[in-house]
């Protein structure tokens, strides 16, 4: 299975909430993961301000950040103005012909996650 998760969902794996579980169920089960080009700097936020609100001690942070940068190392990162494919299903598109005014598309398919 191929999945795209946005920020909200991702941030569920760093701070934990009633549906985490649920997410690192799809995770687990997932080949491939796409995420926004806006994932990162979006739960790092969410990281800091739970850092700022003692919701989090500093190594329960860095710890955070690190297992996100790790678990986004082997992730594509869909740009605002791309285009995703799923195994041939136009999922989101921005621009003409499912290609975005970038001339870039994220294809994910069964063998995987490419750029064209």
């Amino acid at each position: 299975m191929n999945l795209f998760a946005d920020s909200s969902a991702l941030a569920k794996r760093y701070l934990f909430d009633e549906k985490s579980n649920d997410f690192d169920g799809l995770l687990q089960q997932a080949d491939s993961l796409a995420v926004s080009v806006l994932c990162l700097p979006e739960i790092i936020s969410a990281l800091c301000r739970r850092l700022r609100e003692r919701f989090l001690t500093k190594s329960q942070y860095a710890a955070a950040k690190a297992a996100l940068e790790s678990d986004l190392a082997d992730a594509a990162v869909v740009t605002a103005g791309g285009c995703i494919r799923i195994s041939g299903q136009t999922s989101m598109c921005r621009g003409k012909g499912c290609r975005s005014q970038s001339g870039t598309a994220l294809d994910i398919g069964p063998s995987g996650a490419r750029l064209r």
